[in-house]
């Protein structure tokens, strides 16, 4: 999950995070490719090395059997990432391993940095980790590398909260670091203007935005069920793609509201302030979230959320004031609350104030803090140098 050139919003906020935490230390980026999937990952031909932000980046690519042997993905990556992890090791000899998600990725992490003394950091970022492992062979490998890990961040209480009951991990070693904001990117804009840049038209049609991957748990199925109960002035627009477009468009096509529901298309992220800008709403219908950070961005530019009350979105949206709450999966529910919230006054420039708070450098800031009381712990007796990091 890191942008490449051929998929440059893939992860795009675990890039963020990194590009923020670069400021503080020398860092270097290893993305681990899987070659078996050309088409998704285009990793055949991905360049081995790539100049992001000022961020060098290796791309690596590692052997696996789509939905074959699951349980072995950590071994299989920690055989393709050692070498070149030992070449870079040479040049720039990291003390610290800053992972992102759990397998194979901080299985990967512990077993390379047992080895050598090295420290390892591991950020939860979905539910993933705890719940979603059918097998349980792999859920036992996801959990022992994240008890190997020196500390885990979570991006949400609620995921926190999941780690200490499915670990058993004492409440010191996990913290909870949610993600942050670009200011000068997400800010409320001229809505005539970006109407006009986005190509719709300035008519008095309201708009739901949804901006997600086009997959199962982002529960776009629920929001298509709910627009059939929206007033006839109000449009879906739908930015993002994935496996479930053509079962979405379908969905919309049975249900008589395809001519009202939009589906936009993935869009270069600098483009997403201009689509929060042109909506009257964000609606985050999940079945599932670590701490989406679309939301984030929604209130930075003043537009209210209707959201699941699913994982760490009810601490972004954290009262009536920047929006709605609903359960997942109730398509009822969610109409009325899209009725409410379109019906709703709201104090756009107080949402944008809250929503823009919280930027990239204050989670830098608290990464850091993290980084350096991990320093001060002993790993086989050696005191190692956090100044220099391997995101």
């Amino acid at each position: 999950m890191y942008p490449n050139p051929f998929r440059p919003n893939f992860g795009i906020f675990v890039h963020r995070r990194v590009r923020a935490v670069a400021e503080l230390h020398p860092t270097r980026v290893v993305v681990p490719v899987q070659w078996c999937y050309p088409n998704e990952n285009h990793s055949r031909r991905l360049p081995s090395r790539h100049n992001l932000d000022g961020l060098e980046i290796g791309y690596h690519p590692y052997f696996r059997i789509p939905r074959i042997a699951q349980s072995l993905y950590g071994p299989f990556l920690f055989r393709s990432l050692k070498p070149p992890l030992d070449t870079l090791r040479r040049d720039f000899p990291f003390a610290l391993i800053d992972v992102h998600w759990i397998y194979p990725e901080c299985y990967t992490a512990v077993r390379y940095a047992r080895a050598r003394g090295l420290k390892v950091v591991a950020t939860v970022r979905g539910n993933e980790a705890v719940s979603f492992y059918g097998s349980r062979a792999r859920r036992r490998l996801a959990l022992d590398a994240l008890r190997g890990a020196h500390h885990v961040i979570a991006v949400s209480a609620d995921l926190r909260d999941k780690l200490l009951d499915a670990l058993g991990l004492p409440p010191a070693r996990v913290t909870v670091i949610g993600n942050g904001v670009d200011p000068d990117r997400f800010h409320p804009m001229d809505r005539r203007r970006v109407l006009s840049e986005l190509g719709l038209p300035d008519t008095a049609t309201r708009r739901v935005l949804a901006v997600a991957r086009l997959s199962p748990e982002k529960g776009l199925d629920t929001l298509i069920r709910a627009a059939s109960a929206l007033p006839a002035d109000v449009e879906c627009l739908i930015v993002g793609d994935g496996p479930s477009r053509s079962r979405l468009t379908r969905l919309a096509r049975q249900t008589g509201v395809l001519a009202r529901v939009r589906f936009v298309g993935e869009r270069d992220s600098s483009e997403i302030a201009n689509w929060l800008n042109a909506a009257d709403l964000l609606c985050c219908p999940s079945r599932r979230e670590g701490c989406p950070n679309v939301v984030l961005e929604a209130m930075a530019c003043g537009l209210p959320v209707v959201a699941s009350r699913v994982g760490g979105i009810p601490d972004l949206v954290r009262h009536d004031a920047l929006g709605v709450l609903v359960p997942p999966h109730d398509a009822g529910a969610l109409a009325e609350a899209l009725r409410e919230a379109l019906r709703r006054p709201w104090d756009r420039q107080a949402i944008a104030r809250h929503g823009r708070a919280r930027t990239w450098d204050d989670v830098a800031r608290e990464v850091d803090g993290v980084f350096r009381r991990v320093q001060e712990s002993k790993v086989e007796g050696r005191k190692s140098n956090v100044e220099q990091v391997l995101e």
